[in-house]
C-alpha cells in the first residue's frame, strides 16, 4: 500500500527555500543566455545585403549589471531598416539640396564620406553631372568629371560605382527589433518557469 500525504507546512517550507534561492545573482546566467539568443536572432534577421553599411555587425550585447542586459544597435542604417524611410512622401525619397540623389553601387562609393569624399563634394558632383551633357569640373581637389564615364578622384566611376536618381523608393519598415521584443519576453517567462521548477525539484 502506498500512502501520499502533503501539508501546508511542507509547501510553505518549499516556497521559503525557493524565495531564498531566487536572487538576482542566481537569475543572471539564465537572463544572459536569453539575451545571447536575442542577439543571435537579431543578427540573423538583419538582411545580409545591408552588411556593407555595418548594420548587421553593429548589434551589441551590453551588460549593465547583475541580471541586466541590453541588445543595442546604434547604426544609422539599422534605424532606417527598423522604422523605414520615405513614409511621409509616398514611399519615395527625394533630394533635398542637390538636383539628384547620389546612389552608391559599390562599397568604396558607399563609404565615400568616411574616406574624405564629403557631402558637399557629392552635391556639386550631382549638379555638374546633370548640368551639361559632358561636364568637366576641377574646382575641388581630387575630382575630375568627364561625360557619362565620369571619373571622381580617379576612383569612383559614374555608372559603375554610383548613379544619380531623381528619386528612389524608400525602405519599408522591417520592425526587426520590435518583432523580437515579445518573443524575448516569452522566452524569458519559459526560462523563469523552468528555473523555478528545477529549484523546487531540489527540495
Amino acid at each position: 500500500m502506498v500512502i501520499m500525504s502533503s501539508s501546508a507546512d511542507h509547501t510553505i517550507s518549499a516556497l521559503r527555500r525557493l524565495r531564498e534561492r531566487l536572487t538576482v545573482e542566481a537569475l543572471d546566467p539564465m537572463i544572459e543566455r536569453e539575451a545571447q539568443v536575442t542577439l543571435a536572432r537579431l543578427i540573423q534577421a538583419t538582411p545580409v545585403r545591408w552588411s556593407i553599411s555595418g548594420a548587421r555587425q553593429s548589434w551589441k550585447l551590453i551588460h549593465d549589471g547583475v541580471a541586466q542586459y541590453r541588445v543595442t544597435n546604434d547604426n544609422v542604417v539599422m534605424g532606417y531598416l527598423e522604422r523605414g524611410t520615405g513614409q511621409r512622401t509616398g514611399g519615395y525619397i527625394y533630394p533635398v539640396q542637390a538636383k539628384a540623389l547620389f546612389i552608391p553601387l559599390t562599397k568604396k562609393a558607399a563609404l565615400a564620406n568616411r574616406t574624405g569624399f564629403q557631402k558637399a563634394t557629392i552635391r556639386r558632383l550631382v549638379a555638374r553631372q546633370l548640368g551639361t551633357r559632358a561636364p568637366v569640373y576641377r574646382g575641388l581637389k581630387g575630382i575630375q568629371l568627364r561625360g557619362s564615364g565620369a571619373r571622381v578622384g580617379a576612383t569612383l566611376i559614374y555608372g559603375i560605382d554610383y548613379i544619380l536618381a531623381k528619386r528612389v523608393r524608400g525602405i519599408q519598415p522591417m520592425r526587426i527589433a520590435a518583432s523580437e521584443q515579445p518573443l524575448t519576453r516569452e522566452r524569458l517567462v519559459r526560462a523563469a518557469v523552468a528555473f523555478i521548477r528545477a529549484e523546487l525539484a531540489k527540495g
